[in-house]
């Protein structure tokens, strides 16, 4: 393992968690919770690879997916938004029959990191993705509503005139000394012929 992999410049890391997990595993057995959250994975994570992400991690009911960053395709903006509507849609899906589980918010930004090997020179160690926009999507995903995709303003940048977006009011989020621009993204058209 090296201890550094690269530096990546143009990837798009998004999280996804779900809204009341924390209430909905008061309510239900362990095993309920982990068929629920089975439930959800084993479609979703195939489905983001699919679309070109790499899983980075799944903790609890969060999810970490990182677009691009790897070679020089412009799409990698475009991958990640498609992905955060199609994982909302394909979990609207999974849980139609189930009114009482959790649903997701999606949060994106695009940027800079850095991954690599995190940790000490022995003991624990694991692949770290890690930098100020990996902190913004986090907050993104918080802020997003219950089923929706949150996206900052270099990603809607990055994303063209096929974007329709809903702006919102600039929010301030925890790290962020000033307010931040974000938009839900409703959908993506096609670029006109």
């Amino acid at each position: 393992v090296r201890d550094v992999l690269a530096s990546l410049d143009g990837a798009h890391p998004g999280f996804a968690d779900l809204q009341g997990f924390t209430t909905f595993t008061e309510r239900h057995s362990p095993e309920e919770v982990a068929s629920m959250l089975n439930a959800y994975f084993e479609r979703l994570v195939p489905l983001m690879q699919d679309a070109g992400g790499e899983v980075h991690q799944i903790v609890g009911d969060e999810l970490m997916v990182v677009f691009g960053g790897k070679d020089d395709d412009p799409e990698h903006a475009l991958r990640a938004a498609r992905a955060g509507l199609l994982l909302q849609e394909t979990a609207r899906g999974i849980a139609s029959d189930h009114d009482d589980w959790p649903r997701f918010r999606v949060g994106l930004a695009s940027g800079e990191v850095h991954a690599g090997v995190v940790g000490g020179a022995t003991g624990h160690r694991k692949h770290g993705i890690v930098g100020d926009v990996v902190n913004l999507a986090a907050r993104l995903e918080g802020e997003a509503p219950v089923g929706g995709v949150l996206i900052a303003e270099a990603t809607f940048r990055r994303l063209g005139t096929g974007a329709v977006v809903e702006p919102l009011p600039p929010r301030r989020v925890k790290g962020k000394q000033d307010p931040i621009a974000v938009y839900i993204l409703r959908e993506l058209r096609p670029p006109p012929s």
